[in-house]
């Protein structure tokens, strides 16, 4: 009953979108009859009496595996689908494809959609195929076009691209880091430059072909659907696939939920990967996985700490990151792309490729990877300024920064260019599309520098978006009226909320699945005069972002109980909708009045008194990893998912 009522909420979700249909999509790749769970050196690879298992479960439980063709009718109105609609999809074309997936799909009267990696099958008899695990396989690991054939003739098989040859990594960086093909720039250590724009769409676009013509050439039949390898794609490949004739692409995402897609989405099918030959009545509990909401444990790390013009040093602190990261035990981590280097909040260089502001070290990619593989895959969230970037042309930033008179740029907190600016817009909208080109992240994590104070913005161009939306063109005007005030305080505070989703857009063409957060100034949340000081609102962040991260800064704010001060602020937060749900509060580790970490066991206290208010979500910042502040050893205490009673089996 729990799972039924799930499934009509998350198809509601798509009720104003005709003929949209919710669906789950599973992704399995070898089957072999003598698969362990955890120390195969195939991690994906399932039993055949475990996928008869769950091949029966699915019968048992009502659900039904449905074809391509199924999902597309549904989607143009021609049928229905049914209660419980399942994509079965097999990766790779391995032998066993036909040997036991087949037969069984027979059986059971299941479809199936089957990725093949072309060159892989093209390869003469006694090659050895290198295919991402810890060993090679000989050419015959693999299908024959003879049984593909057969098999895509029974109906009950439908033929998908998986690459041409993009089953693979690229050396994505200095450090030597590989990452997948197909999203990936190559790195030149001879010339130490990056692949170009032309080059990566044509290498990509050149190899999707080829692989529909190998599969036509072969079969008769072009595909369209493609299978990303690893599941990694953008809106690029994404764009290059549908023009090549394959509308329907499918990944790895988690989905909005976990699993789940819609008919009206086939061009980015999100799956769940089936892996350590996982028992059913663990399959169930991901299959409904998204009933429970994973709670956010956050670690906000500055970048500038790690780096070292020594790179034996800058590798040490590194490993000592990871290791400390993964002792934590948390799910996300907001890592510092930018370096700030006087601590003043403002981008004077950054840690990745980009056309406007110098590299002090092409590091962001390195760290942000590494941290995602060898220290428990927390999700990594790239935090950039919004505004806050110092331009190496003194002139040009003099003339785009914020202003609080005409001609007079803010002296008080950060400096900030102007969102008003098409220039600045510009500029900052590059920086964050050459981040996503060139790293790995799962989120942006946007900085507490968008604000605008009750003075601000006040040049000219600023001045002109007022008047256009029906303000008068003086902010002495403005403040002189109550009314007019509420009414300027709104316009900036969607102004910054627009900017970031234009920011958001441009990361997307390379990065196309991206969380967001936001700071929110804590007085903010706690004084509605505030509103007016900073145009920030807890209501427009909650239904806007991902998550709203407020700076529950104790020290900071003067708050001399700080329990006390703590419970306002979630007062305030349990009041909106699904505040609990989407708020992160963000602890304070450092007073930077005295320059000193804040004791451990007061952060362990106040984690563990949100804990027993029913908060999931929370984190602190700064992390000292080199000095060890917090202390380990205490902070685990209040802040590890290691024995949260939801984490994954």
């Amino acid at each position: 009953m729990l799972y039924k009522i799930a499934w009509l909420v998350f198809c509601s979700l798509w009720s104003v979108q005709s003929h949209a249909v919710a669906f789950q999509a599973l992704c399995y790749h070898d089957v072999r009859d003598d698969v362990t769970k955890n120390l195969d050196a195939d991690s994906a690879a399932v039993s055949t009496q475990r996928l008869i298992a769950h091949f029966s479960w699915f019968k048992q439980h009502g659900f039904q595996p449905v074809s391509i063709q199924d999902l597309l009718d549904a989607r143009e109105g021609k049928k229905n689908l049914p209660e419980k609609p399942l994509l079965l999809t097999f990766d790779d074309g391995y032998q066993s494809f036909y040997s036991r997936v087949f037969p069984l799909l027979k059986l059971f009267n299941y479809p199936a959609v089957l990725g093949l990696e072309t060159a892989w099958l093209s390869a003469p008899p006694e090659a050895q195929i290198d295919y991402g695990t810890k060993e090679t396989r000989p050419r015959d690991f693999f299908l024959d076009w003879g049984k593909i054939r057969e098999m895509q003739a029974s109906g009950w098989v439908e033929l998908a691209s998986h690459s041409h040859d993009l089953h693979h990594g690229e050396l994505s960086n200095p450090q030597g880091n590989t990452q997948a093909a197909a999203i990936s720039r190559r790195y030149d250590p001879k010339t130490q430059q990056y692949e170009g724009d032309a080059h990566y769409e044509q290498r990509v676009r050149n190899d999707l072909k080829t692989s529909m013509d190998i599969i036509e050439q072969h079969t008769g039949v072009r595909p369209r659907a493609m299978v990303w390898p690893y599941g990694a794609y953008n809106q690029k490949t994404i764009e290059m696939a549908k023009d090549l004739g394959m509308p329907i692409t499918l990944s790895l995402d988690e989905g909005e939920f976990v699993g789940f897609s819609d008919s009206a989405h086939l061009d980015r099918v999100a799956r769940l990967l089936i892996d350590a030959n996982i028992e059913t009545n663990d399959l169930n509990w991901r299959l409904r996985h998204w009933l429970v909401g994973d709670p956010q444990r956050v670690m906000q790390i500055d970048l500038d700490l790690l780096y070292n013009p020594d790179i034996k040093v800058q590798q040490k602190n590194l490993d000592v990151l990871i290791e400390r990261v993964r002792a934590m035990r948390v799910s996300t981590l907001y890592l510092q792309a930018f370096s700030d280097v006087d601590g003043d909040g403002t981008a004077e260089a950054l840690y990745f490729p980009n056309r406007h502001l110098p590299m002090r070290a092409d590091l962001f990619n390195r760290v942000a990877w590494q941290l995602n593989t060898r220290a428990g895959a927390p999700k990594v969230y790239a935090w950039l300024p919004v505004m806050a970037f110092a331009l190496p042309d003194k002139a040009l930033n003099q003339a785009l920064l914020v202003q609080t008179t005409q001609g007079a740029p803010a002296k008080q907190g950060y400096q900030r260019l102007s969102l008003f600016n098409p220039q600045a817009r510009q500029i900052i909208g590059d920086i964050y599309e050459d981040l996503a080109k060139h790293a790995f992240f799962i989120g942006l994590f946007f900085q507490d520098d968008a604000y605008f104070s009750d003075f601000e913005d006040a040049s000219a161009t600023a001045m002109a978006y007022y008047s256009q939306h029906g303000l008068p063109a003086s902010i002495e005007r403005i403040r002189q009226n109550p009314a007019l005030m509420q009414q300027w305080t709104t316009l900036k505070t969607q102004a910054l909320v627009d900017f970031t989703d234009e920011l958001v857009k441009r990361a997307k063409i390379y990065r196309s699945v991206l969380k967001t957060a936001r700071n929110i100034y804590a007085q903010a949340v706690l004084n509605p005069d505030a509103k007016e000081w900073f145009a920030q609102d807890l209501a427009t962040f909650l239904a806007h972002y991902d998550y709203a991260v407020v700076m529950a800064y104790t020290k900071m704010e003067g708050a001399t109980d700080d329990i006390q001060w703590l419970q306002q602020i979630l007062a305030q937060v349990k009041a909106q909708p699904e505040g609990l749900k989407r708020t992160v509060i963000k602890l304070q580790a450092k007073d930077w009045y005295n320059n000193q970490a804040i004791d451990a066991q007061t952060l362990l206290k106040q984690m563990q008194w949100l804990q027993r208010q029913g908060v999931l979500n929370f984190g602190y910042y700064p992390d000292n990893f080199i000095a060890n502040q917090p202390d380990l050893r205490l902070l685990k205490q209040g802040i590890s998912l290691e024995n949260f009673p939801y984490a994954k089996p």
